[in-house]
Parts: C-alpha cells; structure tokens; sequence
C-alpha cells in the first residue's frame, strides 16, 4: 500500500466516523401546527432576503422560532396524522417546508461552511441524520421520499442552502394553493 493511499484511507475513516452523528434536536416541545408555521413564517421573512439568500448568522444568535418549527417536524408524521393533514397538499407542503427548515437549520448547527461542495456535501446531505417524523433519517433520504410523491416540480421547492439550489420563498407552503406555488417555483428556477 502506499503512501498516498494510506492517507486517503485514514482521512476516508476519520470523515465517515465524524460524520454518521445525528444532528440533535432543540429540547422545547413540538409547538401545535399553527404556531409552528408562524414561527418558520417569521424565519423566512426575517433570514431570508429577496433573492432567497439565508442570513445564517442571525438564525444562529437568534434561534428561537427555527427551533420551534424544527421540533415540530421532528416530531410530526403527516401520514399518521390525517386529521391535521388531511389531503396529499397538506402533506407535501409539509414535506417541502420540513425539508427547507432542516437544511437550514443543519446549517446552523454544524456552523457556517463557505461551501457544502465535495466531502463536506457527503456528509452533509447522506451522512448526517435529523429526526423528522420521528425517524432518524439523511436529508437525502428525506428528500428521496419527497420526490417519490411522483411531481416533478418539487425539484424546485426544495432549497438545500445552495447557491445552485433553487430560490428559497419567504413564506411557508400551504396545502391552501399549493399547486399554484408549485408552478411559479417551477417557472422561477427555469427563467432564472
């Protein structure tokens, strides 16, 4: 073996070891269904500009309202909750918005990279593991599950902290309009 391989081996098994942690959850309880969306509502109209750029910095000295709404979709299961989520909008909507606040809020958490490109976006996106529905699972996996729904225009919903992501919106998904908003962010990204 030699001298380079050895070395790309121990770093191989230094990364795959730091990186297979779950990402912890905030301690407060999981809020009810509308406090937890006002809260990643104020998330979105106060972190995220115009243009869909995330201001990291303040989510981390003020994380309050993140926590809520990532708590509660730690702990919430749309499938197993048909009363709150009645309709497959409702539950994509969701999906969608769980997907955004758990990429933003692993961001957050595991502090501010420059970039989640080459190893870092391995760990990052299928190594690390978040509790969503009260399932451990990779933002990869989430995601996969996401597009599984079978509509295409998901793809430009969900914002993975990316500059090449599409546009993350500063305000939540609802089911009330939900195909609408999926054909604007559809028609966003491909004009952009």
């Amino acid at each position: 073996m030699s001298l380079a391989s050895a070395r790309l081996g121990i770093v191989a098994l230094a990364f795959s070891l730091t990186a297979c942690v779950s990402i912890g959850m905030p301690p407060d309880p999981a809020p009810e269904r509308q406090a937890a969306l006002q809260s990643w509502s104020r998330v979105l109209t106060s972190a995220v500009d115009a243009s869909g750029r995330v201001d990291f910095a303040s989510l981390a000295a003020s994380p309050a309202d993140l926590n809520r709404f990532v708590g509660y979709v730690a702990k919430v299961d749309p499938v197993a909750d048909t009363a709150t989520f009645p309709s497959a909008d409702a539950r994509l909507a969701h999906y969608l918005n769980g997907y955004n606040v758990m990429s933003m809020y692993g961001v957050v958490r595991l502090g501010i990279p420059r970039t989640n490109a080459g190893l870092r976006k391995i760990g990052f996106f299928f190594l690390r593991r978040y509790v969503i529905g009260g399932r451990k699972q990779s933002l990869q996996t989430y995601e996969t599950g996401i597009r599984q729904l079978g509509d295409p225009r998901v793809h430009f919903a969900l914002n993975c902290m990316s500059v090449s992501c599409p546009t993350l919106p500063r305000e939540p998904f609802l089911a009330e309009g939900l195909q609408a908003r999926l054909d604007a962010e559809a028609r966003a990204f491909l004009g952009s």
